[in-house]
């Protein structure tokens, strides 16, 4: 699913190199008419993404550090048969995070530090504490589809 992010990117323009050190934390120089972006890749199987708050939610693992997010996602969770890829801005997404995190400490819920903490792609009911910053994929359209058959045969050697 990565391979499908790094592939909608480029479709739309990008070049993305991996950033060495970085350890599993899929972060990329993403150049596009000569401009750098550091753009955060991430994958999902049923259309929640997360990342972990830090310092009592003032600030995200990663996310603090990146101007975009690039989220390759399946359609459908229940029977997918395409994946979906998003790119969407950095502070958009601290956006809805930040507010994900505050709906939750309101409600009682108990975040930790380096804990990821998820948010859904589509809308959701945000008198549902856990899904207050959702629907970042009903604003921001998806900017390549692949599907499965199409991923999968470009897997094989």
């Amino acid at each position: 699913m990565v391979g499908a992010a790094i592939e909608g990117a480029k479709r739309i323009g990008y070049d993305l190199k991996r950033q060495p050190g970085r350890g599993l934390s899929n972060t990329y120089d993403a150049i596009k008419d000569g401009k750098t972006s550091t753009v955060s890749v991430r994958t999902t199987r049923d259309r929640w993404f997360a990342y972990q708050p830090v310092e009592g939610g003032t600030r995200w693992k990663t996310l603090d550090e990146v101007e975009l997010v690039l989220v390759s996602a399946v359609d459908d969770p229940a029977d997918p048969r395409n994946v979906d890829v998003y790119l969407f801005p950095a502070d958009e997404v601290r956006k809805r995070f930040d507010a994900s995190y505050a709906a939750r400490s309101e409600n009682g819920n108990t975040m930790r530090d380096g804990f990821g903490m998820w948010v859904k792609l589509d809308a959701g009911d945000p008198s549902v504490p856990s899904q207050v910053g959702a629907g970042l994929a009903d604003d921001y359209p998806a900017i390549a589809r692949f599907s499965l058959d199409e991923l999968e045969a470009s897997a094989t050697p």
